[in-house]
């Protein structure tokens, strides 16, 4: 079976061709009518209290993308209007991929909200894009080429990023099991060097588009190396504050939070977390010189990038090598909000760790409280044992059509 992996993103969902990755976006444009609200990046960060004052300067984002192309001139509009500096962005074709725009509404689309939301928070890190093939083996090389390493022996290669950001993937049903386990050695050997890996856990609520009427979760998202962010729908207050929040979901199958049980990596539940998703409270984004509000678990990914960027500058260290942030959260519970309302048609998020949103909403100025003092911190976890030739074992991936993009 062809897989076309998903991209979680904020824009009305197209389908592409069976042969390639296509990056589904959620509903912001396509359901303009329903906005009810819409804000900067800086807004929600500042709701979720983001320590802003930082800017990951010396920090770098590797931005993992399969299509489109980076658009200097919507940038330049962009963090000009927000009277930040225009962030330094350098596309780098992986193996040869071409870097081509699409004009609105494609792939160029998604390249933008992933930039303008990661780099509105942290406008001073150098943003690395890396454009992959629209492949299985596209998109693992890319991973690699993000993460500084060789994607068959796993040694040190290129420049290693401080964190990445991904918001493509595919139902679990439609991957092979093998090559998911070649993907997520892959992103144990990233998580154990230190680097940061956050994903968009899905756009299509419980079912994931799996198309056969279960219940799947998304991969990469599902890998338990990975940050697997959620959605929410976020309200302010006239202050700038919360005023409620509760799991994103407009249409079960259509437009909700991905999230679930992994049928692949045992006792694996998604999301990690949870952030602003809903295209009803959407991100105000400049793409091909057009204002949107769009939505989208893809928007998550990137917001929680820049948090990690501004964190790693406060604490003078890449975060991931201060401490391991997936067991960071499981251990200091209380630098989240709990969303306890709503749910994604398969769970209902609760008091607690749930399937929708995950354990919560991050809490900036708690988290830098908790990393600052030192205590409660996970060390990194060990590197996999891998064979003479690597976990990756230097055998080819099979190319077997594209992923989707998640908005």
């Amino acid at each position: 079976m062809a897989i076309a992996f998903l991209r979680r993103s904020i824009i009305p969902s197209k389908e592409d061709a069976a042969v390639e990755l296509s990056r589904e976006v959620g509903t912001g444009i396509a359901r303009a009518l329903t906005v009810t609200a819409s804000y900067t990046p800086l807004q929600v960060a500042g709701a979720y209290h983001f320590p802003t004052s930082y800017s990951g300067a010396g920090y770098s984002l590797g931005i993992v993308e399969l299509g489109g192309a980076v658009n200097d001139a919507d940038l330049e509009q962009y963090f000009g209007r927000l009277g930040l500096p225009v962030p330094v962005v350098e596309a780098i074709s992986v193996n040869g991929a071409p870097i081509e725009s699409t004009g609105p509404g494609g792939a160029d689309t998604e390249v933008m909200i992933d930039i303008e939301i990661s780099a509105t928070l942290a406008p001073e890190a150098k943003v690395n894009v890396y454009f992959g093939e629209n492949s299985e083996d596209g998109f693992y090389r890319a991973i690699a080429a993000a993460g500084g390493v060789n994607p068959e022996t796993f040694e040190d290669e290129g420049h290693r990023n401080t964190v990445v950001s991904i918001s493509w993937g595919q139902p679990e049903n439609l991957w092979n099991p093998d090559t998911m386990d070649q993907f997520n050695t892959l992103l144990h050997v990233l998580r154990a060097k230190g680097v940061t890996v956050f994903t968009s856990s899905g756009d299509r609520g419980a079912q994931d588009n799996g198309g056969d009427g279960l219940l799947h979760t998304d991969f990469p998202s599902s890998s338990p190396h990975v940050i697997s962010c959620g959605g929410t729908e976020l309200l302010l207050d006239a202050y700038g504050d919360r005023a409620s929040e509760v799991a994103w979901d407009i249409d079960d199958t259509k437009s909700a939070s991905g999230g679930g049980i992994s049928a692949h990596f045992s006792g694996r539940q998604v999301p990690d977390i949870s952030g602003n998703a809903s295209s009803a409270t959407g991100y105000q984004i400049l793409t091909g010189g057009e204002d949107h509000v769009l939505g989208g678990t893809s928007a998550v990914a990137p917001l929680m990038a820049g948090l990690a960027l501004e964190l790693s500058e406060a604490l003078g260290r890449p975060l991931g090598q201060v401490t391991d942030l997936s067991n960071f959260f499981l251990t200091n519970l209380g630098v989240l909000y709990d969303v306890t309302s709503g749910d994604n048609g398969g769970f209902r998020a609760g008091p607690g760790r749930d399937n929708v949103t995950g354990l919560g909403v991050p809490d900036g100025a708690r988290m830098l409280e908790v990393l600052l003092s030192g205590r409660q911190l996970p060390a990194p976890i060990p590197l996999p044992a891998v064979g003479a030739a690597g976990a990756g074992g230097g055998i080819p991936l099979p190319v077997r059509g594209g992923m989707n993009q998640h908005s």
